[in-house]
């Protein structure tokens, strides 16, 4: 981070899952916390970080249909 700052510019992308913001019950649970958990941190770094130029984005993608898949 600090090369980041000192550069005044930079980004930084994170990769949720829809579970942190739907989670599934059971065995998923320490998942979609550790996604949950995810998604607060960035918000808050992009918070300190963004008068220095540096953005942090989280994508969240949802279901991906994959062939196979159901």
């Amino acid at each position: 981070m600090p090369q980041r700052v000192g550069r005044k510019s930079g980004a930084i992308v994170n990769i949720s899952s829809g579970a942190a913001l739907t989670p599934p019950s059971g065995a998923m649970i320490h998942y979609s916390s550790a996604k949950a958990a995810m998604n607060a941190w960035s918000k808050t770094l992009a918070t300190e970080v963004a008068p220095h130029g540096v953005r942090v984005k989280t994508a969240t993608p949802g279901n991906v249909v994959t062939p196979g898949g159901m």
